[in-house]
């Protein structure tokens, strides 16, 4: 993947946490493999964000993950490999994570020197990363003097980097065919999300209805292939059924049902809505000169 499509990755990570949709939050993240420690930037995290924009639901998921995965680093340290896999697998967490301070698990065995892990963490494939001191974790080794992990960690750069070994990447781009189908159905997909959850008076209509909208036709826009596309459809409303190639058009009462089962907001006063509450607070602070970010809330009506 290069850097231009993984910074807009991380930009849509960032307005989805500013838009507080927990769903598709926890999707993206796991689909695009991103680090949970993500940092704007300013430095601000997603937490920032959901915290800034008072999205308690978020905030509680996210709290909950930073705990999951201090938990993985602390196992790290211990060097417990049993353990560590245990909890690896059972949160799903990606092995691929770097903390605040840009550290990934493997600069953190690395230091201890537990020669188990560090072999654990190699054959799943991590990725030897710079911190923000831009130090690898064979940097790490060395200067801790763990002469023996510093050799292993140099063999596998050796090897990675060996022609013999260069994987061969699958391309990005799809046919002309498949390219217009995935903008007929991401243009159809928007347009009725668009005509059903926006162009609504504000007041008369549920909040996370909105949100949701927002937040989905965002999404929709960076899908690179139709099996993507359906993808994030099946994971948010579970929508689309049959062949991913030739996918059957995406019929509008289906997504009025599969929404209304999904999303079970009923505001009647807009003054209980977070999202409304969260509106208006953004204007306030917005005049005032203290907003993050004007274009952090922005609508997806005219993207």
């Amino acid at each position: 993947m290069n850097k231009a499509n993984l910074d807009w990755e991380k930009k849509i990570l960032f307005h989805i946490a500013s838009l507080g949709d927990v769903d598709l939050f926890d999707y993206w993240l796991n689909e695009k493999n991103l680090n949970f420690f993500i940092q704007d930037e300013n430095e601000y995290t997603t937490l920032d964000y959901a915290i800034r924009y008072g999205h308690t639901d978020l905030i509680n998921y996210l709290e909950k993950k930073k705990k999951e995965y201090y938990s993985l680093f602390f196992l790290a340290d211990i060097g417990n490999v049993t353990a560590f896999n245990s909890w690896l697998i059972r949160k799903k967490l990606n092995i691929n994570v770097q903390n605040e301070d840009g550290d990934s698990l493997l600069h953190y065995v690395a230091r201890r020197g537990n020669i188990g892990l560090v072999m654990d963490l190699l054959k799943k494939g991590i990725i030897i990363s710079k911190n923000k001191k831009k130090r690898t974790a064979l940097l790490d080794a060395y200067a801790s003097n763990q002469t023996k992990i510093a050799t292993e960690i140099t063999k596998i750069v050796v090897q990675r980097n060996s022609i013999k070994n260069i994987p061969i990447h699958k391309t990005d781009q799809i046919d002309n065919q498949e390219q217009q189908k995935l903008d007929k159905l991401v243009v159809d997909f928007k347009q009725y999300l668009r005509k059903k959850y926006l162009v609504r008076n504000t007041f008369s209509f549920p909040a996370k209805h909105t949100r949701r909208a927002n937040a989905l036709i965002i999404a929709v826009r960076y899908c690179k292939s139709i099996n993507e596309f359906i993808n994030l459809l099946n994971n948010q409303l579970n929508l689309c059924k049959g062949n991913v190639v030739n996918p059957i058009p995406i019929r509008k009462d289906l997504i009025d049902k599969r929404w209304s089962e999904r999303i079970k907001n009923k505001f009647s006063d807009p003054n209980k809505s977070l999202f409304y509450k969260t509106i208006y607070t953004f204007r306030r602070d917005w005049f005032s000169g203290n907003a993050i970010n004007p274009h952090k809330v922005g609508s997806a009506f005219y993207r």
